[in-house]
């Protein structure tokens, strides 16, 4: 009975947390940057995702950005980042949102491995969270990027 109770726990609760790769966007868009301003010493964002966009259920294991790097140097001046991810209500930002409401999820530094393609050029930067994100399918999705090198 334990063990029929145990698979059904981990049918019903686990597998809908099973990671899944969700593109918001078409991938159309050209000349698209990172969210970060390369030129800058230190920068900050914060980007609002919809639930709806999104809709699933379970842990933010990695994000992606899809890029356009026109600089041979940019990754030596980019490396240092930090990621929080965190829920909310908003649907657009006019204020930043406190980082103190928000999870902590990458504090690393960027690899060309990274990059799946060659920099300079274009392609998908993947960040693997060092503390994967329980997302609740709710509220929209906030993620918060620091560059600090």
């Amino acid at each position: 009975m334990r063990l029929t109770l145990a698979l059904l726990l981990c049918f019903f609760v686990v597998l809908p947390l099973m990671a899944d790769i969700i593109q918001i966007g078409d991938g159309t868009q050209i000349n698209q940057g990172l969210p970060w301003e390369p030129v800058r010493t230190y920068s900050y964002s914060q980007q609002v995702f919809y639930a709806s966009d999104i809709n699933f259920l379970g842990y933010v294991t990695s994000v992606s950005f899809q890029y356009t790097v026109s600089s041979a140097n940019y990754l030596a001046t980019n490396q240092e980042i930090k990621i929080w991810l965190g829920h909310t209500p908003r649907t657009h930002l006019d204020s930043w949102t406190p980082l103190d409401s928000l999870t902590l999820c990458y504090d690393g530094v960027l690899t060309a491995a990274d990059f799946s393609g060659a920099l300079p050029g274009q392609g998908w930067l993947t960040i693997e969270l060092v503390t994967p994100f329980l997302y609740n399918a709710t509220d929209n999705l906030l993620i918060a990027v620091d560059e600090n090198s």
